[in-house]
């Protein structure tokens, strides 16, 4: 909640609706959460478009070993109206495990928990539903 909570106050700070509209709105969304999490390089490995499972993830967010052992991947879809992110949400979570982004994730010995995020954006609002997997 905390997470939906900032990225929304973020979207609504610090994007135009000139960048969210129809034309190029995910490369926009991939790049602005991309920026997002660039200050987190220290202690995690932030890989954009990795390919993993029968794919690529949006991001994939894998903790080096002393700061944590929970990864978290990324997928990010676009709505066309706010009355569909929350269907867009669960098909970015359908994405997920339909094509397996956890496989590079669970070749890091240190993880013991994947965290999926489903991200739908529309305009300058976004919706967020997580899932987590325990490994071990």
């Amino acid at each position: 909640e905390l997470f939906s909570e900032i990225l929304n106050r973020y979207l609504t700070e610090a994007t135009s609706l000139r960048n969210v509209g129809p034309s190029g709105a995910e490369k926009f969304y991939s790049g602005f959460m991309g920026g997002l999490f660039i200050s987190m390089q220290k202690d995690f490995a932030i890989n954009s478009e990795v390919e993993s499972g029968q794919g690529y993830t949006d991001i994939l967010v894998i903790p080096r070993e002393k700061s944590g052992r929970a990864a978290v991947i990324f997928e990010y879809k676009v709505a066309r109206t706010q009355e569909a992110l929350a269907e867009k949400v669960q098909e970015a979570l359908d994405q997920i495990d339909d094509k397996a982004y956890i496989t590079r994730a669970q070749l890091y010995s240190h993880i013991e928990k994947i965290v999926k995020v489903g991200v739908a954006f529309c305009g300058k609002e976004a919706a967020v539903e997580m899932q987590s997997i325990e490994l071990r």
